[in-house]
């Protein structure tokens, strides 16, 4: 399953980061995930979640 895949890369992401800059991938993040469930007019389903953790918190490559 894709979801607790991005969400544990999402947590190492705010850990790696500086104390100052923990907010920026979580405000665009969060401001994608608010503006797709405006336009779908209803919740965000789990698989469109994992695609935007990937877009901001992308896999470590090999």
């Amino acid at each position: 399953m894709a979801f607790p895949a991005g969400y544990a890369r999402l947590q190492a992401a705010l850990q790696a980061l500086p104390a100052e800059q923990r907010d920026n991938p979580f405000v665009a993040a969060l401001t994608e995930l608010a503006t797709l469930q405006a336009t779908q007019r209803g919740f965000v389903v789990l698989p469109e979640w994992a695609e935007i953790l990937d877009r901001h918190f992308p896999p470590a490559q090999p």
